[in-house]
């Protein structure tokens, strides 16, 4: 038997699109999106958070996962404040350049080459795999409940997921992270 899966997400870049995806069922084809022509500084973390639990379509508590360009660039303790308030959990995927603010419920941090790690701890540390610059073991270090090796796309990517999966088999702390919508062909 499917479980209905409801997810909100908001994605946040630089430019002066924002789009706020909420009420999001994975097993049912709908979605709403609201372009706001304004950056996310300049709105009021309640106004954003009243808006995206009002398209909210789901039974369950709404999850709403930030993400960018690098959310953090927008994402402050209010917007973080408001959207629990209104009664989101809250997760959000970085690379991890910026410290998060308190009291998000779920961070995944997924680093890139020749940046400098600023959140060293989280729900989840998400690396691409391989990576001339940057090898798993760089980060064990880090406070992450979860270690995941995630194949680069391309055209290796066969080889890819051959060498992250050996990997994670002699490292029993990384585990292998496939993006399956990639998989079954959606972009």
């Amino acid at each position: 038997m499917s479980k209905k899966i409801n997810v909100g997400n908001i994605s946040l870049s630089n430019s002066s699109q924002i789009c706020i995806i909420a009420g999001l069922n994975v097993l049912e084809d709908h979605d709403i999106t609201i372009d706001v022509a304004t950056s996310l500084q300049k709105l009021c973390g309640a106004a954003i958070g009243l808006a995206a639990i009002s398209l909210w379509r789901g039974k369950q508590k709404p999850l709403i996962v930030l993400t960018g360009g690098e959310p953090l660039l927008q994402v402050n303790e209010l917007l973080v404040k408001e959207l629990h308030r209104v009664g989101f959990k809250i997760a959000i995927e970085t690379n991890g350049t910026i410290k998060a603010p308190e009291n998000i419920d779920w961070i995944c941090v997924s680093p890139k080459e020749n940046t400098k790690i600023e959140q060293t701890y989280g729900d989840e540390l998400k690396l691409v795999f391989p990576q001339k610059k940057i090898k798993p073991k760089d980060f064990e270090n880090l406070k992450f409940k979860n270690f995941l090796l995630q194949p680069m796309d391309g055209p290796e990517i066969k080889k890819n997921t051959i060498s992250a999966r050996k990997f994670c088999n002699d490292n029993n702390n990384w585990k292998l992270s496939l993006q399956t919508h990639k998989i079954f062909g959606y972009p």
